[in-house]
């Protein structure tokens, strides 16, 4: 038999027409799948320059934020005119900088191998003037070509605002000015008299008008100055010294106009005329009184924060609280000596050395106007310790100026005290109250904010985690309530409300992303899962308490600048605040849910609530950010209530800015409660 091996006509494979179809198919797909990923790094690419961009922005507010404190928050840099920008190769005057060292990028250079990035910033002239303006702050990222002359070819900018104002951690009574505190000489932020104390019907006070309480004894000042108010006290070594130090730094204090050059003001002490003076109202007017218009009489000196103190150097010697017996500082025999005199026991003393926080200061004498020296390290007998020197006190006075010469029994009329104050802080808000820093765009002080949402505690109104948050009471009833109850607490302002909003939006732990407009900002419980109000949870890290949610934005728990941390301030319940308005309501005609960047007559309230308002980068924000929406109707004319945050059901409209004007001030609502202020 025969056999014969071979294929059938009929065998598997694929016509030419089918081949061709599917090799067109699959370059297509291969086609868009490499489009896809080339767009993809692109924009992955873009995320991470633009990212490089804003971080370089972000160095330059450090930067501009270091040239404000030396300089009394009064920018150095460009002025319209001069187009001197503050750059990273640039002083606080706007000069460009040489020499080793000296780059004018952040990162990078955009030369040799590998190095084809660099960043850097530039800040022109504030927008407005003096305290309260705006910076804008450009970051830029440059990508430079590898080979010479390292041409760029590809730039990223990022724009950042910053609002030049002083950081004011401590809420201070009339006649008194914040001051940082400073861990070398063991002070928080506290206040301290503005002006010496005066004798006001045997009240001290610190007040500009009236001569200088004087022929007083070290202990009677004390004494004096508790009885002055709650909380006030003879200003100690410490908080003298941390003014002194601080002052010393700051640009405007010096007559070169630069730390170290020419002389520190040192006040009214060239006996013209030969007597204490009364302060002036105008801080301007620094050399009130004094028969000059220059030179280092200046009787103002100026803090880092922007604060100013009069007669902290000059006028009268002011007690301070210490008192030595052995163990002065100096040199055998009392005499006045320049602080770098050599071969001086300072001992316990040390802090009060000039160059103790200022390395600089240990080439200053007298002339430098800091002041002098005057003790005996041989006495044994007990002394007080005076500061500052009086209006005929020469070049030995200043505002390093110790003098230990006198008993503290001593009494004479060239010789007074200052007074100082502890300001609110975490220890004297009330239980269930946090400490809140004042913002001057909303002409607010610093105060105290309860918390948690008000509770019910058998009929007195509450701060505390436990419980479910008041409800069903009216606006009116809540403010009246709070007027007439024993608690000392209000409802809070419409002010104050803003004054936490727009401190809380500039925390970056705040955002899902971690930085301030990455990602959202915590929104709260407001998804509605449950569908009803809280309690609140007693562990601040708990801040998913109750929402079922454990990541994401329903975060109940939000962190105000000074680490304090506040409880449902977006979400759970609406919260009423204490403003009220009759028609001119922002917004368009109609009752709706608006963006606030939709929004152009926001400026019909006053303070004006857009997030715009207080930060200028909020301008792209919207309800995705998580800083909720605004329902008005501007046709609206009745009498309405301010109500806040949003309450737990699921709405894009609640968050952080939300402001809701729809309802009548005398009817309580099952959604909405409120929240307290204590004011110092």
């Amino acid at each position: 038999m025969k056999l014969t091996v071979g294929m059938s006509a009929r065998a598997g494979g694929f016509a030419l027409p089918t081949i061709l179809l599917v090799s067109t198919v699959m370059m297509v797909i291969l086609v868009a799948s490499i489009a896809a990923a080339a767009a993809s790094r692109v924009s992955l690419d873009s995320q991470y320059y633009n990212l490089l961009a804003k971080q370089a922005a972000q160095s330059g507010i450090a930067r501009a934020n270091e040239c404000l404190q030396s300089s009394g928050y009064t920018p150095q840099w460009s002025t319209v005119g001069t187009g001197r920008d503050l750059r990273p190769n640039s002083t606080c005057a706007g000069t460009t900088m040489g020499g080793g060292g000296v780059s004018e990028y952040v990162v990078g250079d955009g030369v040799g191998p590998d190095l084809n990035i660099r960043t850097k910033y530039s800040i022109e002239a504030p927008i407005g003037s003096g305290i309260g303006s705006i910076l804008e702050v450009v970051g830029t990222t440059e990508l430079v070509r590898a080979s010479p002359p390292h041409t760029v070819w590809r730039s990223y900018e990022q724009s950042l605002y910053h609002r030049i104002e002083p950081p004011q951690a401590v809420a201070c009574p009339e006649g008194f000015a914040a001051v940082p505190g400073d861990s070398r000489f063991d002070t928080s932020d506290f206040c301290i008299g503005k002006f010496e104390a005066k004798n006001v019907g045997g009240t001290a006070k610190s007040q500009a008008g009236g001569t200088p309480y004087t022929s007083i004894s070290q202990a009677a000042a004390a004494d004096a100055a508790e009885l002055s108010c709650a909380g006030c006290h003879l200003v100690t070594q410490g908080e003298w010294l941390t003014v002194m130090h601080n002052s010393m730094n700051v640009a405007s204090n010096w007559t070169g106009e630069i730390v170290g050059s020419g002389s520190t003001y040192r006040g009214h002490s060239d006996n013209n005329p030969s007597n204490a003076l009364a302060a002036s109202t105008d801080d301007g007017d620094g050399y009130f009184g004094t028969n000059n218009s220059s030179g280092n009489q200046r009787r103002t000196l100026r803090l880092s924060n922007g604060e100013v103190v009069w007669d902290m150097a000059g006028n009268v010697w002011e007690w301070t609280d210490g008192t030595v017996s052995g163990g002065q500082p100096g040199l055998p025999g009392y005499a006045w000596r320049e602080w770098n005199t050599g071969g001086m026991n300072l001992g316990s003393f040390e802090e009060s050395f000039p160059s103790f926080a200022t390395p600089a200061a240990s080439a200053w004498t007298s002339s430098h106007g800091i002041g002098r020296l005057y003790s005996d390290s041989d006495e044994s007998g007990q002394r007080g310790i005076e500061r500052g020197s009086f209006w005929n006190g020469g070049s030995n006075a200043g505002i390093a100026t110790l003098n230990f010469n006198d008993a503290p029994t001593t009494t004479n009329n060239a010789l007074g005290f200052r007074i100082a104050f502890v300001p609110i802080s975490e220890t004297n808000c009330p239980d269930g109250y946090i400490p809140v820093p004042g913002n001057s765009l909303f002409n607010t002080n610093n105060f105290c904010v309860a918390k948690y949402e008000t509770k019910d505690d058998g009929g007195n109104y509450v701060s505390e985690s436990g419980g479910l948050p008041l409800v069903n009471v009216s606006q009116i009833g809540a403010v009246i309530n709070t007027v007439f109850g024993s608690c000392g607490c209000s409802v809070i302002s419409d002010a104050e409300w803003l004054t936490i909003a727009h401190n809380l939006a500039n925390v970056p732990s705040n955002w899902t992303g971690g930085s301030v407009g990455s990602g959202t900002i915590y929104r709260g419980h407001t998804d509605n899962s449950p569908s009803t109000r809280l309690a609140a949870s007693s562990d601040d890290d708990n801040g998913y308490y109750g929402t079922s949610n454990a990541s994401g934005n329903q975060r109940r728990t939000l962190t105000l600048s000074n680490g304090e941390v506040i409880w449902d301030f977006s979400g759970n319940v609406w919260e009423w605040t204490s403003s009220i308005m009759s028609g001119n309501q922002p917004g368009g005609g109609g009752w709706a849910w608006r963006e606030w960047n939709t929004i152009n007559n926001t400026q019909l309230l006053s303070p004006d609530p857009s997030p715009i308002f207080g930060n200028p980068a909020a301008e792209d924000w919207n309800f995705s950010d998580g800083i909720g929406k605004l329902y008005s109707n501007n046709s609206y004319t009745s009498s309405r209530a301010f109500l806040r945050s949003g309450n737990w059901s699921d709405s894009n409209g609640y968050g952080l800015f939300s402001l809701a004007l729809n309802r009548a001030t005398n009817t309580g609502h099952g959604d909405a409660g409120f929240r307290l202020v204590v004011r110092p």
